[in-house]
């Protein structure tokens, strides 16, 4: 009999029913319910009922006993199981907090990472645009010096050296730099091609045929080289022509209003060699 405080008995009784238990109802999905329904007699007696009751009953009673028992004498284990469950579920809150923690520094890392990021690049690309502009500032000046000294070596009949310089700036100013709205005026200025240097060659050829007989060969030879490099010395054989005509008729005019006794300053002055060309 049970020990009235205690869930301890007579243990060979309660194996002796555990033992006669049939193996289906310790299976979970066996419906208990519907095998003692189906296993009624068809004729029932309240006494039956009873005695049935009764049998299930300590059949429930032994199983409850029984895991009772184990229960207690398994108490440490089950002890020291719950501990290491309440260990990990503190474990496991303690890496939830960590994680969220740890995606908040991310976060914060990231967000500032990124910012400063951004800022370097800015500046980088702030400072390489200025010095794009000051690199830019810098030829543009160049190209205005190297005008200043095509003209300086134009004026000073230097053509080889004044083409060279021409042919640079015009490679520039219509190549790499042609976007340049304030070279827009050198380009109009340089944008007749060679037509100034073609011009004041002309000028000195016809210089040159004047002062026949003296023959000056070096600069004779520059300009023939000159019209060489510009690609039109086959229009060489033209220019002589027309300049030695018109230096032959402005000789001619010179000499027949000395004759008619005007001052050589009135026929300098109004038919000099390049006053009748102008």
């Amino acid at each position: 009999k049970r020990i009235k405080g205690s869930v301890r008995r007579n243990d060979e009784h309660d194996e002796k029913l555990l033992a006669e238990l049939k193996e289906d109802f310790k299976d979970p999905n066996f419906n208990s319910e519907l095998y003692v329904m189906q296993e009624l007699p068809s004729e029932l007696s309240m006494d039956y009922l009873l005695d049935q009751s009764q049998v299930y009953k300590e059949y429930c009673d032994a199983v409850e006993r029984a895991f009772k028992k184990k229960l207690l004498d398994n108490s440490y284990s089950f002890i020291v199981g719950m501990q290491h469950i309440q260990d990990v579920k503190l474990d496991l809150h303690l890496t939830n907090v960590l994680c969220v923690n740890s995606r908040r520094s991310l976060r914060d890392a990231n967000k500032t990472l990124t910012h400063t990021c951004f800022a370097v690049l800015s500046r980088y690309q702030h400072r390489k645009r200025l010095m794009h502009c000051m690199r830019t500032l810098q030829q543009v000046q160049r190209l205005k010096d190297a005008e200043h000294e095509f003209h300086k070596h134009l004026n000073g009949n230097e053509f080889l050296r004044a083409i060279a310089i021409h042919s640079d700036i015009c490679d520039k100013i219509f190549g790499a730099y042609a976007r340049i709205d304030c070279l827009a005026l050198m380009r109009k200025r340089f944008g007749d091609g060679t037509k100034l240097i073609t011009s004041r060659l002309s000028r000195q050829l016809l210089s040159l045929i004047a002062e026949a007989p003296n023959r000056n060969i070096k600069q004779l030879n520059m300009i023939f080289e000159s019209f060489h490099q510009l690609g039109e010395f086959h229009a060489i054989n033209g220019l002589l022509e027309e300049s030695c005509s018109r230096v032959l008729t402005v000789r001619c005019t010179q000499i027949i209003c000395k004759h008619l006794g005007h001052a050589p300053a009135f026929i300098e002055r109004n038919y000099g060699l390049f006053t009748m060309l102008d």
